[in-house]
């Protein structure tokens, strides 16, 4: 920790402080690692592990394979991909493979499958970086991708072939869950990239939180504008979501962000159970089934437009639609969004606000 003279400590207030240490540790994080301090976020840090017990080697009899490829190591991904094997695998093989950060491995690994691989292909990159692999050593190939950021999310959305996997649920649902947990909350303050913000007031729009008033966006550029932000916070009796962008929460900001709400017992909704054991108030996000029937719709949706291709070229044997992998679809088109809220003990109880007992006895304690 920077030490700061004692005439500097007495003139800043404890918040100041705080914010002044975070700025000293951010420029020295940032002097040490330029290249990694905005392209690591907790977003888009991933890890597939190979489950125990299932087999590397492909069925030489199955047309088409599932393979995962993960950018890096990291909880929140374990949930995402075992809901997806969990759904998907009952249907078509399903292999995870992990870049461990480096993009040689996971070039290395896509042109393995690619070599050895007896049929089709369906890629699920998690991260960034393993989405550009994947793009990269298989343009034209269908890929699913997942635990991206909003700007690349909008820079993919004009490609075909291309599907986007959503880890979270729309953002007026996570409001709304928010203000039933905390019904006595005056208003709602929301930290998002300032490239976001167009897209986020566009979701609000049309969204029913009328009386939810003030609600307010604030862009962030940097980890740098966090400090101005959060030193100014309304009240303790507003809450605060904080979306997923690198700009807002990361690896270097997540522990300065995690202690200046709570010591302004501000309640706090956020994007992932992992930041919700890190220390903020809440999440809302998707069941794990849920997840998993939105990956399988999105496989099936792959399936049929290599089955519309293969019988506009008198191919039908290109791939088989199986009647059950189907069927699971429909019901996955057919589910309603079903989210499950999970609540941080500690930091609840550090808030001035009271929690809806009713609303919090349906939540999953961390």
């Amino acid at each position: 920790m920077v030490a700061l003279s004692k005439a500097t400590r007495e003139a800043l207030s404890t918040k100041q402080l705080r914010a002044a240490r975070y700025a000293i540790l951010l420029l020295c994080w940032t002097a040490l690692d330029p290249i990694n301090s905005w392209a690591q976020t907790i977003g888009n840090r991933a890890v597939v592990r190979e489950s125990a017990g299932v087999s590397t080697q492909p069925d030489e009899q199955t047309l088409v394979q599932v393979h995962v490829l993960a950018t890096r190591s990291h909880p929140q991904v374990d949930e995402l991909v075992g809901a997806v094997r969990q759904a998907v695998g009952e249907h078509l093989p399903f292999f995870s493979h992990d870049m461990n950060g480096q993009l040689r491995r996971g070039k290395e690994i896509v042109e393995s499958v690619t070599d050895t691989a007896p049929g089709s292909v369906i890629w699920l990159a998690v991260g960034w970086p393993a989405t550009q692999v994947v793009m990269q050593e298989e343009p034209g190939s269908p890929l699913i991708y997942a635990l991206v950021a909003q700007a690349q999310q909008r820079s993919l959305r004009s490609k075909e072939g291309l599907y986007h996997l959503s880890t979270v649920l729309p953002v007026a649902e996570q409001i709304r869950a928010l203000y039933r947990l905390f019904p006595t909350m005056a208003g709602l303050t929301i930290l998002a990239g300032s490239e976001d913000q167009a897209d986020l007031s566009a979701q609000l729009a049309d969204a029913d939180i009328a009386g939810k008033s003030p609600l307010r966006i604030v862009g962030i550029d940097s980890e740098a504008a966090l400090p101005d932000v959060l030193l100014n916070l309304p009240s303790a009796k507003l809450g605060l979501m904080i979306t997923a962008n690198p700009s807002v929460i990361n690896r270097y900001s997540l522990e300065y962000v995690v202690t200046e709400t709570q010591q302004q017992r501000v309640p706090t909704l956020v994007y992932s159970e992992y930041l919700v054991k890190a220390g903020f108030v809440m999440a809302y996000l998707p069941s794990p089934e849920l997840i998993g029937e939105r990956a399988l719709g999105l496989v099936n949706s792959v399936l049929k437009n290599w089955r519309i291709q293969a019988l506009s070229q008198h191919k039908p044997e290109r791939t088989i639609l199986d009647s059950s992998l189907r069927e699971a679809s429909q019901h996955a088109q057919q589910a309603g969004d079903r989210g499950r809220l999970l609540v941080n003990s500690r930091a609840l109880k550090r808030l001035q606000l009271q929690a809806d007992p009713i609303v919090l006895a349906t939540a999953t304690i961390l």
